[in-house]
């Protein structure tokens, strides 16, 4: 469904080189389920992003629920850029994705941004991400820099996660596709025609995956730290106990991400690499975190935290050699062992 433009989006004048949008078609996807508020926020990012004249931008709402709910709501935005709603009935993390780019490939998109419905991107994201590709015509991906916004309630034994010194065109260190973009050339089907791989529709890792097949295809990836997302700290991502559980099927999948894509054989060294440094540094953090018990219990719950993390990366090397692939968005198995069965209230 194709929801027309209602006002004009701001468009400032900008002083760096630029040719890589000019005549182009931007579309902006994000897909969402469950997540209402969150996605009205991150719209509402959207809707403040600075463009220029000579390129069109669009928004691309994947609504990956059983049955659509968002239709009305998405048509009565007053919103500066055309949004087209599509609902995609297979649920799962791969399905939406790639519906997005069969999607995206059918509007004629020539470059695609990526975002996570939770996330909220910074006024100029847009402008830097085009100052990139103009200045990297040969780089077909670019990832921007992460900003964490910590709630007053956030866990204590977390610490905020420090941004890693970036510079323009370096390789990322982390591949997702909560802040990117992508050019036509990736995901048409004419071209390389990249899409998520089925098996990690239910598991994550779906991303890293995705993007680890370019890089080995030889296409380069570039870094664009001053593309600023914010990545909001919400429900029970405040809490120490998700995040322990993450980092564990993260690192799950990551040893069966390395099999995949670089073979068993490396997947077993990383393990053995892995294994060893998280025993170590779990020593480090309890030591570091005794030393401060009296002086400093901020610091003491942090570094006792981070420990416990390192177990949890401990127990993900246990699941990937026992065979256990994690599903935590298997969101049709949940709704299905929290429904009563009869008989009961």
């Amino acid at each position: 469904m194709r929801i027309s433009k209602k006002s004009p989006p701001k468009k400032r004048p900008t002083y760096f080189l630029k040719d890589a949008f000019i005549d182009k078609k931007v579309v902006i996807a994000i897909c969402t389920h469950n997540r209402r508020e969150l996605l009205l926020a991150a719209l509402k990012a959207v809707s403040k992003l600075e463009t220029e004249a000579y390129y069109d931008v669009s928004v691309l709402i994947i609504e990956n629920e059983k049955e659509p709910k968002l239709g009305a709501e998405l048509s009565a935005l007053d919103f500066p850029f055309d949004i087209h709603h599509v609902h995609e009935p297979a649920l799962g993390l791969v399905s939406g994705r790639n519906r997005s780019l069969d999607e995206a490939e059918k509007m004629g998109a020539d470059w695609l941004g990526l975002l996570d419905d939770d996330d909220q991107v910074h006024e100029h994201w847009l402008l830097r991400l085009e100052q990139a590709a103009s200045e990297l015509p040969d780089c077909l991906a670019f990832f921007g820099q992460d900003k964490e916004k910590l709630p007053p309630d956030y866990s204590e034994y977390l610490g905020a996660v420090r941004p890693r010194d970036k510079k323009l065109g370096t390789a990322p260190t982390i591949l997702k596709t909560g802040n990117c973009m992508i050019g036509r050339a990736i995901f048409a089907s004419d071209h390389y025609g990249f899409r998520f791989d089925p098996r990690f529709n239910f598991s994550g890792g779906e991303d890293t995956d995705f993007f680890m097949r370019i890089r080995n295809e030889g296409l380069r990836l570039c870094s664009v730290p001053e593309a600023i997302l914010y990545d909001l700290k919400h429900g029970e991502r405040r809490t120490y106990k998700y995040h322990f559980r993450r980092t564990q099927w993260e690192h799950t999948n990551l040893y069966f991400l390395y099999r995949i894509n670089m073979g068993a054989g490396i997947a077993r060294r990383m393990l053995v690499k892995d294994l060893k440094r998280n025993l170590r540094f779990f020593l480090v953090d309890i030591i570091k975190g005794a030393f401060v018990v009296l002086s400093n219990r901020t610091e003491m719950r942090i570094k006792f935290g981070s420990a416990g993390l390192r177990i949890a990366k401990i127990m993900a090397i246990y699941d990937y050699c026992v065979g256990n692939r994690p599903s935590p968005y298997n969101v049709a198995a949940k709704e299905e062992t929290q429904t009563p069965n009869k008989g009961q209230s």
